[in-house]
């Protein structure tokens, strides 16, 4: 049983394959309870509901769809007529100035299929801005959001989010087990149960299964990723440099 309040932001964490998205796709209506009920506003999810529902949320997920149209277009699919009017507050908000400086035609420019003329990082800013775009939202799903981008930039862009979307409900499913511990609250998912709800801080203080991811993430980053055996190159401004 879970029960999440209106404009509560709740952050979801555990093992890949434990049923995370499995969550979101319920809110999003691409499954159905097998028994129990879900409930909107205190009122059961009908078919009817779930339309209503899908205009008033924001979705930001790897798997959207950049398609071969301009930068513009892309940005505002999702928007109303007055989404235009927040346009230089999203892409300051999404950091996707530079990008925009870096296509040949600016906001004309074409993205090419799947997003070819960008990046996966800059790919995900444009999923980030579509959303902020929307207006009237009510609910923000965030389903690893800024995959493959750096630590740096997914902590930056995920506080930002939260602020743009503070009085939104908004759920976030991360596998950045650290970046969740400013949220009031966090859901630990394991084998499609939550076997844990609670305050980050209340779970990490203790023996838990949060304080477990907690510590399995911070052992691969700061003893694995660190080891003798792997070699590290960075790219910058497009070049190779050896570490």
């Amino acid at each position: 049983s879970l029960a999440i309040r209106p404009g509560e932001h709740v952050a979801i964490v555990g093992k890949s394959g434990a049923g995370k998205s499995t969550l979101i796709g319920l809110m999003l209506g691409w499954h159905r309870l097998a028994f129990g009920d879900l409930l909107v506003d205190g009122k059961p999810m009908t078919s009817e509901h779930q339309e209503d529902l899908r205009r008033e949320t924001a979705w930001v997920d790897p798997g959207i769809q950049i398609w071969n149209e301009s930068f513009l277009d892309n940005l505002s699919y999702a928007s109303k007529d007055d989404g235009l009017a927040r346009l230089g507050n999203v892409i300051e908000a999404a950091t996707l100035r530079g990008v925009l400086q870096k296509l040949p035609q600016g906001l004309q420019t074409f993205l090419g299929e799947g997003g070819g003329l960008v990046s996966g990082g800059e790919g995900q800013r444009i999923r980030l801005g579509r959303a902020l775009m929307q207006t009237g939202v009510r609910l923000a799903l965030l389903d690893e959001p800024f995959r493959g981008m750096d630590r740096g930039q997914r902590s930056a862009l995920l506080a930002d989010a939260r602020q743009w979307w503070q009085d939104t409900t908004l759920l976030c499913v991360t596998h950045d087990v650290s970046e969740t511990l400013p949220f009031s609250r966090v859901l630990v998912v394991e084998d499609g149960r939550i076997v844990e709800d609670g305050a980050p801080s209340q779970l990490a203080a203790g023996p838990s299964r949060y304080r477990d991811l907690l510590d399995a993430e911070s052992l691969v980053r700061e003893q694995m990723w660190k080891g003798k055996q792997w070699r590290h190159i960075q790219m910058n401004n497009g070049r190779i440099e050896c570490a």
